[in-house]
């Protein structure tokens, strides 16, 4: 029998703020999920979404098992923009 797994990731995982980001998440062998973070909420078993990034954000996906609930998370970066004056 599989072992429960999610999986969340995010392409690019460095963008400049106000740049997008495509957060990709999969599960199986689980029971329900939740997918969370910044502009993006969902319980779907796998999915996509393209967002745009303003600000470091943590994207998560938590799901129920028949025991320990699993979860795996993912980092969104932004690059440092420099000014000129």
């Amino acid at each position: 029998m599989n072992q429960p797994q999610a999986s969340i990731s995010a392409n690019p995982i460095r963008v400049h703020a106000g740049e997008n980001s495509t957060i990709t998440w999969s599960a199986e062998q689980v029971q329900s999920c939740a997918v969370s973070g910044p502009s993006l909420s969902s319980t779907n078993l796998s999915g996509s979404r393209i967002l745009t990034i303003i600000a470091q954000s943590l994207y998560t996906i938590t799901c129920q098992t028949n025991s320990t609930p699993i979860t795996d998370t993912i980092m969104v970066n932004v690059i440092p923009g420099f000014q000129e004056f």
